[in-house]
């Protein structure tokens, strides 16, 4: 047996000395050893992993009055590992929340510092074509869902794809089928292009769709090159011209991945410059 004074242990275990003293006050971890004459506490190197795991139940955010309710009830190292486990994922998803935040904070900054500018973005008037379509549509309830949710259902269309073997023809597109700007439930079909006459090889599901999508004379298209948390410049150029144009929406607008699949991309290409996309919307002539 390694007996260690308290300060030593508080080195090793890296938890202060004061804290030590709090815990064994509160019968929550106690020394192994205490002596008489000089009041010195001593630990043993064997209690570390008890410590530990009160530490990691702290950081869990539970009380120390629960974690002694916890450690009464012996946890076994499995089930420390699954709470753990558990709180790694829900911090994941609250960074993923505030990098979405800052991104939506740095466009709305770079929209203020554009405006009485020209704008950097130029919108084309232009028809699009007839397209046969596989396409899966899903409401996502918020939208830092969106990257969770998103590569999931373009792969379930991919997959279907190369199930039936049959070859994308075009850049996939994403729809937005809400008519006004929204944060939650978010109305969006995520489309594949092929070939007519691969239709019939398809199997259609209450989930994936085969549709044939019809032409547009008139669309609005404008080019958007940079990081893909800052299309809502590009959106906002795009619904300025057309609100002083005389034309108006016929239609939800589209957002057409010039770049190749979303699914091949990674956080850093998403997040950088290099990412182009187009956004459409159909137009009909204002009354």
């Amino acid at each position: 047996m390694t007996m260690l004074k308290v300060g030593e242990f508080s080195q090793l275990a890296r938890v202060s000395v004061r804290t030590l003293h709090y815990y064994d006050e509160i019968n929550l971890f106690k020394p192994r050893h205490i002596d008489r004459e000089s009041d010195y506490r001593f630990y043993d190197l064997e209690q570390l992993p008890a410590l530990n795991r009160i530490i990691a139940l702290k950081e869990l955010g539970f009380s120390l009055k629960q974690i002694q309710g916890l450690l009464g009830d012996a946890l076994s190292p499995d089930d420390l590992r699954e709470m753990l486990s558990h709180k790694q994922a829900e911090l994941k998803r609250q960074l993923e929340q505030r990098a979405l935040q800052l991104a939506h904070v740095e466009t709305r900054i770079r929209q203020i510092e554009l405006e009485g500018q020209v704008s950097p973005y130029e919108v084309l008037l232009k028809s699009a074509p007839k397209k046969t379509v596989l396409s899966k549509r899903i409401v996502v309830p918020s939208i830092a869902d969106m990257p969770e949710l998103r590569c999931p259902t373009y792969q379930a269309v991919y997959d279907h794809l190369a199930d039936c073997d049959v070859n994308p023809q075009a850049p996939e597109f994403v729809i937005y089928h809400n008519l006004e700007y929204c944060e939650i439930d978010i109305d969006m079909e995520m489309v594949v292009e092929i070939d007519p006459a691969d239709a019939i090889r398809l199997n259609p599901t209450e989930e994936l769709e085969i549709a044939t999508l019809p032409a547009a004379e008139t669309v609005a298209s404008v080019i958007h090159h940079g990081r893909h948390w800052d299309v809502g410049l590009a959106l906002t150029a795009l619904y300025r011209w057309i609100v002083t144009s005389p034309y108006q929406a016929d239609g939800p607008y589209s957002e057409i991945h010039l770049y190749g699949r979303e699914l091949d991309q990674t956080d850093e290409t998403m997040s950088g410059a290099s990412l182009v996309m187009e956004f459409q919307v159909p137009l009909r002539r204002a009354p």
